[in-house]
């Protein structure tokens, strides 16, 4: 998969996400949100010591030899931490694939090319 395809996917997610109140123990995990349990057995021993609100659903990907998944309910400022996190996410790799390409165009130049660019750079 291309990196342009891959940045489009992962925006998908990311808008997917933002939207959702229902997240499974494995979808908050591969969330990797600071101060959060690391494994998804953390994360449901959790959410029963906490009396968080659950659903069973029928899963497609998983859900145990069942085929059901527990869902577990995200309360609105939880959401809002998660949004804010995938932006800066987002961000940082919209930042860090300008950069790339940058440097990909920078190291297509020729010595004198760069040499000049750099000295206009100084310059101004």
């Amino acid at each position: 998969m291309s990196e342009q395809l891959k940045n489009e996917h992962n925006a998908d997610e990311v808008s997917n996400l933002v939207t959702k109140k229902w997240y499974t123990a494995q979808e908050l995990l591969e969330l990797e949100l600071p101060n959060f349990p690391k494994s998804r057995y953390g994360i449901q021993k959790r959410f029963k010591r906490e009396n968080r609100l659950s659903r069973e659903v029928e899963s497609n990907n998983g859900g145990g030899k069942s085929g059901i998944s527990i869902e577990y309910l995200i309360t609105d400022d939880k959401r809002k931490s998660i949004n804010q996190l995938l932006v800066k996410r987002e961000q940082k790799a919209i930042i860090q694939l300008a950069e790339k390409s940058v440097n990909d165009e920078v190291s297509a130049l020729a010595k004198w090319q760069r040499d000049c660019a750099i000295a206009r750079i100084k310059i101004g």
